[in-house]
């Protein structure tokens, strides 16, 4: 792999790490103090508007609409490093595989025009 090949890659990914890193910390912070503030959440909710069965249902329903934007964003910069990804590896391997063909037809001359006739 050449520096500027890898170069390249580099500022093509970078930004898109620092992005999944902080949505994927949003999302697990917000899921992991849910739970604690569920309880202070009910108890106000019941105090408040007298919600009893109803609290716990709006509670998720915020929770859940709090994260559904940040894990579509983290999907679709997964999906796009896939593709950047895939993008860089099938250059890569178009590559390879056309120095491979070319020093197979330096070597076996014949052979390559048997090959491309046969086609």
């Amino acid at each position: 792999m050449r520096t500027s090949d890898r170069s390249i890659l580099w500022r093509l990914l970078r930004p898109r790490l620092w992005q999944v890193g902080a949505e994927w910390l949003l999302v697990t912070a917000v899921l992991l103090f849910a739970r604690p503030l569920e309880a202070k959440f009910t108890a106000w909710a019941d105090e408040t508007l007298g919600w009893l069965p109803m609290s716990d249902l709006f509670y998720w329903l915020g929770v859940s609409l709090l994260i559904f934007g940040p894990l579509i964003a983290l999907y679709r910069n997964i999906s796009a490093m896939a593709m950047i990804l895939a993008d860089y590896m099938t250059s890569k391997l178009k590559k390879s595989t056309a120095r491979a063909i070319h020093s197979i037809e330096c070597l076996h001359p014949s052979r390559s025009t048997q090959v491309t006739n046969s086609t």
